[in-house]
């Protein structure tokens, strides 16, 4: 079994897209075109949440009730971000910043075979 590396793409939303700049797509969208040309799964988190009174917990109160709700505009991954729906996994049920915390990500990974992750994040 071989070990291979894995790209994670964390909460690239359009409830973040204040922070997130132009060139950072830029980048992220060619690092993901070398993931997929060298066979490295690309894997995307989407946070979001059903109810805020039952799943938002300690984030409701810090962020005052603003947080996606899934479904929601500011819930949807970002439209320029070249997702490949063919190839791509996308871990649209995480509500903690957390990204294993209730989410298949860890399933998903040693289903891939991952076992380096390179990340790419909002900040």
């Amino acid at each position: 079994m071989k070990n291979k590396f894995g790209l994670l793409v964390i909460d690239m939303q359009e409830r973040f897209r204040p922070v997130i700049s132009k060139e950072m797509i830029l980048q992220l969208n060619n690092t993901m075109r070398q993931c997929r040309e060298k066979q490295i799964p690309v894997i995307f988190t989407q946070h979001g949440h059903k109810n805020l009174e039952t799943d938002g917990g300690v984030l409701n109160e810090w962020w005052n009730g603003d947080l996606s709700i899934v479904g929601d505009a500011s819930w949807q991954l970002l439209p320029e971000l070249e997702l490949d729906k063919s190839y791509d996994c996308v871990i649209d049920q995480k509500r903690r910043y957390d990204a294993f915390h209730g989410t298949a990500l860890e399933d998903m990974l040693h289903q891939k075979n991952v076992r380096d992750k390179l990340f790419h994040h909002k900040r």
